[in-house]
């Protein structure tokens, strides 16, 4: 770019437009925390940094229809996906206020953005010979790199947390405990755990050996934007956590094809029905599934360093640790060098005793994982599988649960007396009478579902395919298919609704599917099949949140 380069008015105005309009709803929820003079503070620093990074990004980029068309295509569908979900609350007054995220028109903020548009021209036209080295710098090439993946991150956090401010309204109510209501997940007693002070918090369970450490913490910088609001800080993180595993899928993705494959399928994992159930209701699960994405793309730089891995493997023990055994698989099959994994091993152990000591001496709820009689007493969290038609029964569900609930979303199964509920409770299955009575498909979710199961047999044909002709390049599809069968058995005999435990499998599954069909990544025609195929799960998923309000809203 030459320096002489004038400052474009166009380009400048939609910058300026589309800045305006994130502030409006940024400010909007805002609203709920500060007062009027913080909100200005809050407008000023917001509407700056967006109106410079939106024009020279605007400016920057170089769109060309036929090569990013389809990538934008995807990035559209996931906005209107995000838009539809917010129209589908606002039919539910009860739980839903869409003033919740609007500003009322005054004259501040209407003084706010008229003037950015001259402060900002006028910073930008005095910035201009000098901003060829913010152009080059790290910060702006990197933002400017993974836009697509970041816009991706947006629309599913819009999802996710309008999702979640509509749910909690069920957790603000003191008298009520809502655990195992949505897929046996726990919201109420994650929500103590992450903001309730020390000597209100309950207990916290062995397997989670430092989660206290990593979440409340977080929870606390959150509340610092909130004024102090800790409880909508937890459900920022929560959502949060799940726009970045559509980030870091795409990342990810990107690595191994293209932009546009990379979109496609960061979208699958953010509009699976796992991530938007457990992007919502407050719970470990999402946080997983972070980590252990954001650890298999530590895994693919080239040198693969302990300096990046122990930190990663350090966070998914502490916040579950049966998934430290998913970061050994991982690295096993991409490494494949077992003295550098058992020294990955027994860093993570030894720095994880004195981080669940210290967890336990400054909460003193909290179960350290070395006490054996404690871990000893998660027995009592065992399925029912003491005999072989009850294990027959489990994996079935196991099954169906992990090929294809965990990515389209069924009918919802809402029961109530039948489980002892007052309020609906929503469960794959009906555990005392097994499969009987279990969560299905009908109409169109029935179809999109075989086309799914057609996808997976296809990928996993293309799959031992290759590991015939090619084992060595396979092994990282090998170690996504045994993360997921450690998985299957696991919650075969371990566990309550399968549902709950999802994340924990559905990024590797989305990831084996991706890596399977990689050799057609740069094809249109797939790319558009794929487009097809995510906008009609798009159209069921919304359909199954639908029918979960549509469920519980007559109890509220």
């Amino acid at each position: 770019m030459s320096l002489s380069q004038k400052i474009s008015l166009p380009k400048f105005s939609v910058a300026w437009l589309l800045s305006s309009l994130v502030t409006y709803f940024v400010l909007g929820f805002l609203k709920n925390f500060h007062a009027d003079w913080a909100l200005i503070l809050w407008g000023i620093l917001f509407q700056t940094t967006s109106v410079g990074l939106s024009y020279y990004l605007i400016r920057e980029t170089r769109f060309n229809l036929r090569e990013h068309g389809l990538t934008s295509a995807v990035t559209l569908a996931a906005f209107l996906f995000a838009g539809g979900v917010v129209w589908m609350l606002n039919q539910f007054p009860n739980w839903y206020d869409i003033h919740f995220f609007l500003l009322p028109v005054s004259a501040w903020f209407v003084a706010l953005i008229l003037l950015s548009a001259g402060w900002m021209f006028a910073a930008l036209t005095w910035a201009h010979p000098r901003e060829e080295g913010f152009l080059s710098s790290r910060f702006f090439v990197t933002l400017r790199n993974n836009l697509p993946g970041l816009l991706l991150a947006l629309a599913f956090f819009i999802v996710y947390f309008s999702l979640a401010v509509t749910y909690s309204i069920v957790l603000r109510d003191p008298t009520q405990n809502f655990d195992d209501n949505f897929y046996d997940a726990d919201p109420t007693s994650w929500m103590n755990r992450f903001v309730a002070p020390v000597d209100q918090l309950i207990d916290m369970r062995p397997v989670h050996p430092f989660a206290f450490l990593i979440f409340r913490p977080l929870t606390w910088l959150l509340g610092l934007l909130l004024n102090g609001n800790h409880f909508y800080a937890a459900l920022l993180l929560n959502a949060g956590a799940g726009a970045l595993c559509v980030f870091l899928a795409w990342t990810l993705v990107r690595r191994w094809t293209n932009s546009t494959y990379a979109a496609l399928f960061a979208s699958l994992l953010g509009v699976s029905a796992a991530h938007l159930v457990f992007s919502t209701f407050l719970e470990t699960y999402i946080f997983s599934a972070a980590t252990l994405t954001a650890f298999l793309l530590a895994l693919q730089h080239e040198e693969k360093p302990l300096k990046a891995l122990v930190p990663l493997g350090l966070l998914t023990f502490g916040i579950t640790i049966t998934n430290f055994i998913q970061t050994g698989i991982l690295f096993l099959f991409s490494e494949f060098k077992l003295p550098k994994l058992i020294k990955y091993g027994l860093i993570v152990v030894a720095l994880a005793f004195p981080l669940a000591w210290l967890q336990h001496t400054l909460y003193p709820t909290s179960q350290p994982f070395y006490d054996l009689a404690v871990m000893r007493a998660e027995n009592r969290y065992s399925a029912n599988v003491n005999t072989p038609e009850r294990v027959y029964e489990r994996a079935y569900v196991m099954g169906r649960t992990v090929t294809l609930y965990s990515v389209i979303g069924p009918r919802p199964l809402a029961l109530t007396e039948e489980v002892g509920c007052h309020f609906p409770c929503f469960k794959t299955y009906k555990p005392r009478y097994g499969p009987d009575l279990i969560t299905s498909y009908a109409g169109f979710g029935s179809w999109l579902t075989r086309a799914w199961f057609v996808i997976l047999i296809l990928a996993f044909g293309l799959f031992m395919w290759r590991l015939i002709q090619s084992p060595k390049a396979s092994l990282l599809e090998l170690g996504l298919l045994l993360c997921i069968l450690f998985n299957f058995v696991m919650h075969v005999a371990y566990g309550d609704d399968p549902m709950l435990y999802s994340p924990d499998w559905t990024y590797a599954l989305v990831f084996f599917v991706a890596l399977a069909f990689r050799p057609l990544a740069n094809k249109k025609w797939f790319q558009a099949a794929g487009l097809i195929f995510l906008s009609a799960l798009m159209v069921n998923n919304w359909t199954f949140l639908r029918a979960m309000l549509a469920a519980v809203a007559p109890y509220l």
